[in-house]
C-alpha cells in the first residue's frame, strides 16, 4: 500500500482515478501503489486540472504530497508559485 496527501488552499473531497476518494485535502490517504491520476472536486479554480503520478515507496508517516495551487476566478492565466509533488519532509 501506499499514502499521499492533497494540499490545496481549501478543503476539498480528492478524486483518485475518476473515483471519489471519501478523503478531503489534508489528510493522509492509503492508496495501492502504482500510478494514478489525482484531482480535486467542486470549482475549478487551480492548477494543474490534475496530477498523473505513481506512488511507490511511501508510509502513513512519510506520503507522497499532492500540491494544487489555487488560481484567480477572473484571470485564468496560471499563478502557480509551486507545482511540485514530494515526499513529505
Amino acid at each position: 500500500m501506499g499514502y499521499i496527501i492533497v494540499r490545496f488552499s481549501e478543503t476539498r473531497q480528492v478524486i483518485i482515478d475518476d473515483v471519489g476518494s471519501g478523503q478531503n485535502t489534508g489528510v493522509v490517504i492509503e492508496v495501492e501503489d502504482g500510478r494514478h491520476i489525482i484531482k480535486l472536486d467542486g470549482e475549478t479554480n487551480f492548477r494543474p486540472p490534475s496530477l498523473d503520478l505513481v506512488v511507490e515507496e511511501t508510509s502513513e508517516l512519510d506520503p507522497l504530497e499532492v500540491v494544487f495551487n489555487q488560481t484567480d476566478a477572473k484571470d485564468e492565466k496560471w499563478r502557480s508559485k509551486i507545482i511540485y509533488y514530494s515526499q513529505v519532509q
